[in-house]
């Protein structure tokens, strides 16, 4: 069987026996399926079902001996053209002194480009990965311990061997159910028929079993007395510089910004680690109360990213504000591709797409 893309061309190379005096193909096939082409001084000819077997196919005039099969026979290269998706046959028989000596059945296979959707176990339905190329920029933003289920349609579908899954996990059929552990980012490929493959980048991140935001305060009484002031301060920056920061004040730019900037004034205020205990509560607080995971997953790397920025030297808020600002422009921030986050669905990208 061979395999090819819708409209792609696949080449069928045929040759004589080097001890034909008369030899020649015929090909039969539905001209309503597919389309034959051969290469005649670079240009592409059509070639119709009823043309092939009268036609200038391979009539070669040789005398040579049994030695060496096809050796020295003459060729040619037929080019398969899919019209309608789907497995189709050519019958390719070889005559040899006006005899049929043997006829093959060739099965090609055409379909359009294979997709690959996502749904994960926060979702309510499924969502197309667009591109799914290993340079993809988009992410699926789970926390650790969800489950995500990969999904490849297409026109028609193969038999399970025909997928082959690696990365994450491995195995085969048209979908897998991944259970996500590693925290990171992930990739996980699909081979289609040997020809096709798709990939699926997953950001896994760690959200760690713990308290939620009050009893966090009930348990930090000193920061608690600032919790507040701190949080209000971070929300009123990112309205007031809501054009500046290019919009988004959810899911977007200015929430990334926001979340940022709020993690590094409790670093600058505080300390890292109190600054984390409380951002994490506060994430796991969303979680109790039914918000998205991929959100909850942006929210979190934008708050590590605002807590690194005082760890690496920041010293004043003017200073923090510059290096966020630089952050969303080189894309070090995190956003969701559908800012309303429909279905749940939104995928992660850099806040410079």
């Amino acid at each position: 069987m061979g395999n090819c893309t819708w409209l792609d061309f696949m080449p069928i190379l045929v040759k004589t026996h080097e001890s034909a005096t008369n030899a020649f193909f015929r090909l039969e096939f539905d001209e309503t399926k597919i389309k034959i082409w051969t290469k005649d001084s670079n240009a592409m000819i059509t070639r119709t079902n009823s043309y092939i077997p009268n036609g200038n196919l391979i009539q070669a005039y040789h005398n040579y001996s049994y030695d060496d099969l096809f050796s020295d026979g003459a060729e040619q290269t037929y080019f398969v053209q899919g019209i309608e998706a789907g497995e189709h046959d050519i019958d390719v028989t070889y005559v040899l002194d006006n005899t049929d000596l043997w006829t093959n059945d060739f099965e090609i296979l055409f379909w359009i480009s294979p997709e690959l959707y996502f749904k994960t176990d926060d979702m309510s339905s499924s969502k197309l990965i667009d591109p799914a190329t290993v340079n993809s920029y988009k992410s699926i933003g789970v926390l650790q311990e969800d489950d995500v289920e990969l999904d490849v349609e297409m026109e028609v579908e193969l038999p399970a061997e025909y997928y082959i899954w690696s990365g994450m996990k491995s195995g085969t059929g048209k979908d897998i159910n991944i259970y996500c552990w590693t925290s990171g980012l992930q990739t996980e490929q699909v081979e289609v028929a040997e020809m096709t493959n798709c990939f699926a980048k997953l950001f896994v991140f760690n959200l760690s079993v713990g308290e939620g935001e009050i009893a966090w305060c009930i348990s930090h009484p000193v920061r608690s007395l600032t919790v507040d002031q701190l949080r209000d301060e971070a929300v009123l920056w990112a309205q007031v510089n809501l054009t500046g920061l290019g919009g988004g004040i959810h899911n977007g730019r200015a929430d990334a910004a926001r979340h940022a900037y709020w993690n590094a004034i409790m670093t600058l205020d505080w300390n890292s680690e109190d600054a984390q205990g409380l951002a994490d509560a506060h994430e796991r607080t969303g979680i109790f109360n039914g918000n998205p995971h991929n959100e909850t997953v942006m929210d979190l790397n934008n708050n590590l990213t605002g807590r690194t920025i005082v760890e690496n030297g920041a010293t004043t808020r003017v200073q923090i504000e510059t290096e966020i600002i630089q952050l969303l422009d080189l894309g070090d921030l995190l956003i969701l591709d559908d800012l309303n986050n429909i279905g749940r669905a939104g995928m992660l990208q850099p806040s410079n797409k």
